[in-house]
């Protein structure tokens, strides 16, 4: 990879997101906090950054981190660690699901751990802060919990997180599931450490990084014990470049402080602008997204199923997209918005046929991202080019970042988010029917169940563009 030029662009702060929407709401939080931000979907350019980070505070990278094994996430880390120190950051966050979601062969952290230490040249404990109290996610001495329809679980008790498919929480104590993924050595500070103040959070560091712990694991219960911990990390930089494994309140808590603004004092002074139709194209399976759909079928939205099982098919691609863009021209010529789904919810039989589809063929069901992603990328590009779409959502990570590179997109920035979740952001491509998009980017777990009915109406969203939505 050629070095690119990064002379004219001095940010504080670089983040990598493990997985696309994910990175959007790390991004959505930096912005909220003050800070300018951009994020790109691959590591940019020379020419890239000198034309869209600049004038930046933060610059992020997304990735798909979170579903490769430790050989390819290396190859796809560190080229964004390289970047991040020719950039000089002093912070470069490695942003997490705020679930943890990590295992020994899919989304290894000690694989990260030893990229960041060859790359950045990290020679002292790294903090890892995994609480976002304000998601539902906290810390209390080492163990993480998560609330999942209204009650709290131990992660390794967690209905869903117990059982995820790719990386099933098995321990719920971060140190001991880290151990499992590398040869580590793994410290904690507890709660009553971190709320006894500054000095108390610097000793107990400092005795971690004299026992030559790898990491250190940042309890939190409330959103001032993030906010501490970010406090920390940031006057830790002034001294030496800091790399944390984090979730993406810490994001919103270290702009913050970067921005040196009191968290009741940021406001929003525009508005997003309303659209009259709207495109959603979904490859979750969750039971939340499927209850949004749900909802905007309620409403009159046209709705067209993917079968992937299809997609398995010899020209099982090309068919898909030929029948998925008549289906949906017609949705939008009459005036509705139109949803393109995968699955109605996690019981939808259409997932079982597909899995047993992919099992009989004798392919991976990993597959199915990159095939549905081809799908969306072309449904999208065509609903853009022939009927002048300005808005549209994708629901689903893997597909969202194949989509979205076959639109050519090389940035993005949050424009506006949502209390309850989700964030709409403008797009930067070198295609110029695409430059300017707006677009929803989602995971299956984020918004209220009517946020794709929401998202047609810009007074629902809160602003945080430098620029008013056209």
């Amino acid at each position: 990879m050629v070095k690119a030029d990064t002379s004219a662009v001095a940010p504080c702060i670089g983040f990598y997101g493990d997985d696309f929407t994910g990175g959007t709401a790390n991004l959505a939080n930096y912005q909220a906090a003050g800070l300018r931000a951009v994020m790109f979907l691959n590591v940019p350019s020379g020419d890239d950054l000198e034309r869209y980070a600049a004038d930046v505070d933060v610059v992020g990278v997304a990735g798909v981190g979170r579903s490769l094994r430790p050989d390819a996430m290396t190859a796809e880390i560190e080229p964004v660690l390289s970047l991040f120190r020719s950039l000089g950051v002093r912070v470069a966050q490695y942003k997490i699901c705020s679930t943890f979601d990590s295992s020994p062969t899919t989304g290894n952290l000690a694989t990260v751990i030893s990229c960041a230490k060859k790359t950045l040249g990290i020679s002292t404990s790294i903090p890892i802060v995994a609480a976002c109290p304000a998601f539902g996610r906290y810390t209390l001495f080492a163990n993480h919990f998560a609330r999942h329809k209204g009650k709290v679980y131990r992660l390794d008790r967690h209905p869903v997180m117990s059982v995820h498919p790719a990386t099933p929480m098995q321990e719920a104590d971060l140190r001991l599931h880290l151990k499992a993924q590398g040869p580590l050595q793994v410290g904690s500070l507890p709660i009553d450490c971190i709320r006894d103040g500054e000095a108390a959070i610097q000793s107990a560091y400092a005795l971690c990084a004299s026992a030559k712990d790898d990491a250190v694991v940042f309890d939190g219960l409330e959103q001032g014990d993030v906010d501490s911990a970010a406090r920390f990390v940031w006057h830790l930089s002034q001294r030496e470049i800091v790399f944390a494994i984090a979730a993406q309140d810490f994001a919103h808590s270290l702009g913050l402080i970067v921005a040196e603004k009191p968290r009741e004092t940021v406001h929003a002074e525009r508005t997003l602008l309303d659209v009259d139709r709207m495109l959603v194209l979904s490859g979750s399976g969750s039971a939340l997204n499927g209850a949004q759909i749900h909802d905007a079928l309620s409403r009159g939205w046209e709705g067209v199923l993917l079968d992937p099982a299809a997609l398995l098919e010899s020209g099982g691609v090309e068919a898909a997209i030929e029948r998925v863009q008549t289906a949906v021209g017609r949705g939008l010529e009459t005036g509705r918005s139109v949803v393109v789904y995968t699955a109605l919810g996690p019981d939808d039989p259409v997932l079982l046929k597909a899995a047993v589809a992919a099992d009989a063929s004798g392919q991976s069901r990993d597959i199915f991202a990159a095939r549905i992603g081809a799908v969306f990328g072309a449904v999208g590009a065509r609903a853009v080019e022939q009927h002048g779409l300005r808005r549209i959502v994708f629901a689903g990570g893997d597909t969202s970042s194949l989509a979205m590179r076959l639109m050519q997109a090389t940035a993005l920035r949050v424009v506006a988010s949502r209390k309850s979740g989700g964030n709409i952001s403008k797009l930067s491509s070198r295609n110029p029917v695409f430059d300017g998009l707006e677009v929803l980017l989602k995971g299956g777990q984020v918004g209220a169940p009517d946020i794709l009915t929401k998202a047609l109406v810009g007074a629902e969203w809160t602003w945080l563009g430098e620029e008013r939505s056209a």
